[in-house]
């Protein structure tokens, strides 16, 4: 049973109960990263939540798990639904989503069919060829990023790229 002190203030009594330390009285919310199924946000989502959750030595492994189904969207979500918020499951749950999303064939494919998907500039247009531009300097950048060897690729990509160009600025890159 809890002791409680009584203060005497000019007659009035009142209880009150002595302070508790709690060391996780709640969780508060995580405003972090959350991961909606997309494998081409795997990695920025993980390195971010990582950091946040699961680097925290103050927090125990429920804890983690309790937020990393808070960030959980769409697939990524129903994939470890079955699983309970305990210490036990947050590491299964982990090495689950990494099986389904850390696959680096699958980011590359996706890649690259980014890649041969972009939008063909049919007019001559400074903003649409930045774009175009911008877009092809991403994708391979992530290739690269997933450790792909790009060094040999440069007449593939300028073949790919030529194909989306206007037929003006295909011809002043021919001659």
């Amino acid at each position: 049973m809890k002791k409680y002190i009584f203060h005497d203030m000019k007659n009035c009594t009142f209880a009150v109960k002595p302070f508790q330390k709690q060391e996780h009285p709640y969780l508060p919310p995580l405003n972090g990263p959350t991961f909606n199924s997309r494998y081409e946000e795997w990695y920025p989502f993980w390195e971010l939540f990582h950091r946040l959750v699961q680097q925290k030595h103050n927090l125990v492994k429920v804890e983690r798990m309790q937020y990393l189904k808070g960030s959980l969207r769409e697939k990524s979500d129903r994939l470890i639904n079955h699983l309970s918020i305990t210490a036990n499951n947050c590491t299964a749950a982990v090495e689950l989503l990494r099986q389904r999303y850390n696959n680096r064939a699958i980011l590359v494919d996706n890649l690259i069919n980014k890649l041969l998907s972009l939008r063909a500039v049919r007019e001559e247009n400074a903003q649409d060829s930045k774009t175009l531009m911008d877009a092809s300097g991403e994708v391979l950048y992530g290739i690269r990023t997933l450790k792909v060897n790009t060094s040999s690729w440069n007449p593939l990509i300028i073949q790919i790229l030529l194909s989306k160009v206007d037929g003006k600025t295909r011809k002043l890159y021919q001659h």
